[in-house]
């Protein structure tokens, strides 16, 4: 291999650089507890609630489209021991974030990393900001177990490359198993070992590397097919894809990537980001073109540097399975190869690079900085917001059980703020659980939105004009700024496939929407809303109390 593992080194230094990536790894999970400890306050958001109670019911639901057995006892357990209090899910969260820190640690021990290039990976992987939604989000949970038993799987199969122990490869098809129970991105890992097999293996003849390539990745490749057969067997078709993710047409595969690698160099502004890229295309063309050129760079470099090849690739492996839906919480996995890497160039790159080692620590130093300030400002928005939304719910609960509804619609409902799913997924959910413990009895309360904002404060949700035109509610959010509505349940739009245009109507079992002003193809701030239901209350979400929406024209409220 191109760096040898510890196992292979003089005795003596073998116990002193053990030691010293034990300490490495204490120190770091130190660190990570104290930075994220604030992050055991976020409330419950999105569909956090439904996930958790529906976990054990999940747990033999082979049929549904995704099966994910691991994170659903996870999510059962921590409700046997902690109730309903969020502080207990998101410890686990934490513990398991700060794991996979220590095994990616181990896996790059494996690749032969220096003291330097770990520690900054450990760093760069600990406080990345596009981590957020996997560590703060309850329902996120199933990214830090795939990784989790991901690492475990590859830092196995890493070890048994160095010697004959046959025993290795049972243990790692058990992990990959797991990490497959976990989340269905897993299916790369066969890809990933072999691409270890043919670069870490040392000088070898090429018809040697083939057969050898065949011998250790096979398992793996069954494994993976097993699994795929048997998912589809449960589930059909919709076990290999929702409905988001069909019909991508493949430049948006390359458009996904260059998202996928925005999320994972820079720390912050992504939306803006995009958003001025759409409105200056000319300024897109120049910096996707310098993108090229430097990733020519990079393939350049590692051509001829086994580890940091193996490492551009487990990065772009493990994004194949997720490449045709852009979602930050999908680069959670990939980011493993990109923090290793990124210690890898910095501590052991180009030598015009190593003469400005200390410049270049400093740099390094200073970019781990800036991405821990935007990840604790993700972590911070959670919290206040989370609390918004807890409040929120609790009104519209006790509104519901006060007036003995059996049924409503809530005419804007906040999909997001500031980056945070607020009641995006499991609102009905959310509240009939909340009535529940109002009432002291199971409640069968029915709560459907008939419209979701993405708003960058909570103090917008009550800006907008919501009012009755005959049949139908119309909802504007023309005077907030950058405020859009989200179609959480309509995969087409969600997808990209369904500009958003003056006329359009999308269809839901609850109402049927139509466009009325879209400023952008996936931006539309005003729409005309119909239920499918006319006799039921419609209620709306005010500064301190929920209202009914009176059956008159368009005022601002």
């Amino acid at each position: 291999m191109a760096g040898r593992p510890l196992s292979q080194d003089d005795p003596q230094q073998s116990h002193t650089e053990q030691r010293w990536v034990w300490f490495l790894a204490a120190a770091l999970t130190l660190a990570g507890f104290l930075f994220f400890l604030p992050s055991l306050n976020i409330c419950f958001v999105s569909d956090d609630v439904s996930h958790i109670l529906e976990a054990a019911e999940n747990l033999a639901a082979i049929h549904r489209p995704y099966y994910r057995p691991l994170t659903e006892l996870s999510l059962h357990l921590d409700r046997l021991v902690w109730r309903m209090h969020p502080f207990g899910f998101h410890l686990t969260n934490l513990v398991l974030h700060l794991a996979g820190t220590v095994l990616l640690l181990w896996v790059g021990v494996q690749l032969g990393l220096n003291r330097m290039a770990l520690s900054l990976a450990g760093l760069v992987f600990l406080v990345h900001p596009v981590h957020g939604p996997a560590i703060f989000w309850i329902s996120g949970r199933t990214d830090l177990l795939c990784t989790l038993f991901y690492l475990l799987a590859l830092g196995v199969f890493l070890a048994r490359l160095t010697g004959p122990r046959r025993f290795h490869r049972g243990v790692s098809l058990l992990f990959l198993l797991l990490a497959l129970l976990s989340k269905e991105m897993a299916v790369s890992f066969p890809l990933v070992a072999g691409a270890a097999t043919w670069l870490l293996a040392g000088p070898t003849p090429r018809w040697k590397k083939l057969r050898q390539l065949w011998t250790q990745t096979s398992p793996y490749w069954l494994l993976v097919l097993l699994f795929i057969l048997f998912r589809l067997l449960a589930a059909g078709s919709a076990a290999l894809s929702n409905p988001v993710h069909q019909g991508i047409h493949p430049l948006a595969w390359l458009r996904n990537g260059a998202a996928f690698a925005a999320l994972l160099i820079l720390p912050a502004g992504h939306r803006q980001l995009a958003d001025w890229a759409l409105d200056h295309p000319a300024a897109l063309l120049v910096l996707g073109s310098l993108a090229l050129l430097s990733l020519w760079g990079l393939l350049a470099y590692a051509r001829h540097r086994p580890v940091a090849c193996f490492l551009i690739l487990f990065t772009a492996f493990s994004l194949l399975p997720v490449l045709r839906f852009a979602m930050r919480w999908y680069a959670y996995l990939p980011s493993v190869g990109f923090a290793l890497l990124a210690g890898h160039l910095l501590a052991e790159g180009p030598a015009v690079l190593r003469r400005w080692r200390l410049p270049l620590g400093a740099a390094a130093a200073g970019l781990i900085l800036v991405f821990a300030f935007f990840l604790h400002r993700q972590q911070q928005a959670w919290i206040r917001v989370s609390e918004q939304a807890d409040a929120l719910a609790d009104r519209l609960a006790e509104a519901i059980y006060r007036r003995q509804l059996p049924a409503a619609y809530v005419a804007l409902v906040p999909a997001e703020i500031n980056d945070v799913p607020v009641f995006r997924y499991g609102l009905e959910k959310n509240i009939r659980y909340r009535v529940s413990r109002l009432a002291g009895r199971q409640s069968e309360v029915q709560v459907r939105a008939l419209s979701y904002a993405r708003l960058n404060r909570l103090e917008d949700l009550f800006l907008a004009r919501i009012g009755w035109l005959g049949d139908s509610l119309e909802v504007d959010l023309r005077a907030i700024s950058s405020a859009c509505f989200e179609f959480p349940y309509q995969p087409a739009v969600l997808a990209g496939r369904v500009p958003l245009q003056p006329g359009l109507s999308l269809h839901r079992p609850e109402a049927e929407t139509r466009i009325l002003k879209a400023i952008r193809p996936d931006c539309a701030t005003r729409v005309a809303v119909r239920p499918r239901y006319s006799g039921l209350p419609v209620l709306t979400l005010l500064k301190n109390a929920v209202a009914l929406v009176e059956p008159d024209s368009l005022a601002e409220k």
